[in-house]
């Protein structure tokens, strides 16, 4: 994977920042990058099992894509 414009930090900063309006908004520790549609997207979400929060990022602009819970329910 080419080299991104945002670390794994700032990742993390920026998802946290989107989560904060959630009641229910957990540690988002977890960051791992991958390319969609061309574009390296950051996901971030909480070290959990289960329903779990995930931001996702556009590294190229910053801006957050989606802030969704995936998993069990």
């Amino acid at each position: 994977m080419s080299v991104t414009k945002l670390s794994e930090f700032e990742a993390i900063q920026i998802a946290q920042a989107a989560a904060a309006p959630n009641r229910d908004a957990p540690a988002l520790t977890l960051a791992t990058r991958a390319v969609k549609d061309g574009r390296i997207v950051w996901s971030v979400s909480e070290a959990a099992i289960g329903n779990v929060l995930v931001v996702e990022i556009d590294d190229e602009t910053s801006n957050v894509v989606s802030v969704r819970r995936v998993g069990l329910r």
